[in-house]
């Protein structure tokens, strides 16, 4: 069973890796399999699934794909985040804010890169 924290405790890392974890929205994922040190649930729910490095932490995000399980049309790849999903994407990074300003952001999705970076240098000033 994975500890559930809150963002603070993954804000204490100056170097974040933020991955998706690639399923469809309606998929049942068991967040304890995930890579990384932290998983953030479909709810916003953060968990604990290992001890990260000193000043580094690698989180992955459940989803992050527009397409239902049971969509009769295939569609296209679209990025999807939920609500509860960013509102918690934003807390770690204000608390990343108040920490430190030379904080190393990054992410495999080009699109959660963007969105992390920009949301984090606006927290900066």
């Amino acid at each position: 069973m994975a500890e559930i924290v809150g963002p603070g405790t993954v804000a204490k890392g100056k170097n974040l890796y933020f991955t998706l974890s690639g399923n469809l929205r309606g998929e049942g994922v068991d967040v304890t399999s995930l890579p990384g040190n932290y998983a953030i649930d479909i709810e916003g729910t953060i968990y604990k699934n290992s001890e990260p490095p000193e000043g580094s932490a690698a989180i992955t995000v459940v989803g992050g794909q527009d397409t239902f399980i049971n969509e009769k049309q295939p569609r296209p790849y679209c990025f999807y985040l939920s609500q509860r999903q960013k509102v918690t994407i934003y807390k770690i990074l204000k608390e990343l804010a108040k920490n430190t300003n030379t904080a190393q952001i990054h992410s495999d999705d080009i699109l959660l890169d963007h969105l992390i970076t920009n949301t984090y240098a606006n927290y900066c000033g």
